[in-house]
């Protein structure tokens, strides 16, 4: 049986086809049932509402949040200067409190001014049971949201695509958390100063291992999306066959889904902000300790992992991945402004002779 807002075994085969083809129309209607476009929560007459009246409160909101940015971005900058990001070179103790007490402050004022106004932790003390196991931590990933979410409640290190280092005011932030910044295959990721220049997994087994270094946190999706599911994990996270602390993220909704797929960005930001508030709970699940089986076998540990990460979430998982996303951005496709129906932006591929 197929899991409900997904595409079934059949439509992978038509993706295929239409690749094959170079016909754009059928790839668009497959995409309506994608776990990356968001056809349930559109923008109705109440949400054209909020966008006028509350503009001034996006507005202001938006202007907040740089101002946050900046002064995360101060800290972090003047605590990472004249330090060399390199793997094994972990920051001392003196630049690591500035950015904890930069991030700490940062992370909480930005939820706070994106509408999340509270945040509902469940099993914090299991934090201490991570550090004490030295887990890696894995969790859903929804939305952009996410990584400040984690960051209000623990000071984590975690794994990019290598072109975040570059983002103005954002990479800065990411590289004071020394961050492992990867060129993912088969995409447009390119190589910079601050990418791995061993294999990825080698890099996070060695972080894994290192004390001297923040517990390191990963989303084994590799990518966000707006429907309830869990998409296939990559196995990076549990190749080093250490313990895992599955972190879930639930964004409870009615006329605005935080989560962020196949969608006008800005747009999508605009609504966050102009949400009188927004909702959130956060889970953390005790460690789980691979049994030796799960150690000699990462992809049945992210299988275990994910079934388990599944259940407490409720939501179904799905035989998806960051595979289909790309193809949907290679030909443009998304939900139109008003979240109604998808459409492709970017016309026919031209056939080569």
């Amino acid at each position: 049986m197929n899991e409900p807002g997904c595409l079934d075994d059949s439509s992978q085969a038509q993706i295929a086809d239409t690749l094959e083809d170079e016909s754009v129309p059928n790839l668009v209607k497959l995409a309506s049932n994608s776990p990356f476009i968001d056809l349930d929560h559109p923008v109705t007459r109440y949400e054209v509402i909020k966008l006028v009246v509350l503009f001034p409160l996006a507005c202001l909101r938006s202007i907040l949040l740089v101002v946050v940015l900046l002064i995360t971005w101060g800290f972090c900058r003047l605590a990472v200067l004249g330090h060399h990001h390199r793997e094994g070179n972990p920051l001392n103790n003196v630049r690591f409190l500035v950015v904890d007490q930069a991030v700490r402050f940062g992370s909480r004022a930005f939820v706070f001014l994106a509408g999340f106004l509270w945040i509902s932790v469940k099993g914090k003390e299991n934090l201490r049971k991570a550090k004490k196991a030295r887990s890696i931590l894995v969790f859903n990933h929804v939305s952009y949201v996410d990584p400040a979410m984690l960051l209000t409640q623990i000071r984590s290190s975690g794994v990019s695509k290598s072109g975040v280092a570059d983002l103005p005011f954002v990479g800065a932030i990411a590289v004071a958390l020394q961050f492992l910044f990867i060129a993912r295959k088969g995409t447009l990721d390119h190589v910079n100063q601050y990418t791995v220049r061993s294999d990825p997994q080698t890099a996070v087994m060695t972080r894994a291992r290192d004390t001297g270094y923040p517990l390191l946190a990963l989303a084994p999706e590799a990518t966000t999306k707006p429907k309830e599911c869990l998409l296939k994990f990559r196995k990076g996270a549990f190749v080093p066959g250490k313990p895992v602390s599955p972190i879930l993220f639930r964004y409870p909704c009615r006329h605005f889904h935080p989560g962020w797929g196949s969608v006008n960005t800005l747009f999508h930001i605009w609504r966050l902000l102009s949400q009188f508030v927004n909702h959130v709970e956060v889970e953390i699940l005790p460690p789980y300790h691979p049994s030796e089986e799960e150690e000699r076998d990462p992809v049945l540990y992210a299988e275990n992992v994910r079934r388990l990460m599944a259940s407490k979430l409720g939501i179904p998982m799905v035989d998806k991945d960051l595979k289909e996303e790309l193809l949907f951005k290679k030909y443009c496709i998304q939900t139109d402004i008003w979240g109604r129906k998808v459409v492709a932006f970017g016309g026919q591929k031209k056939k080569s002779d």
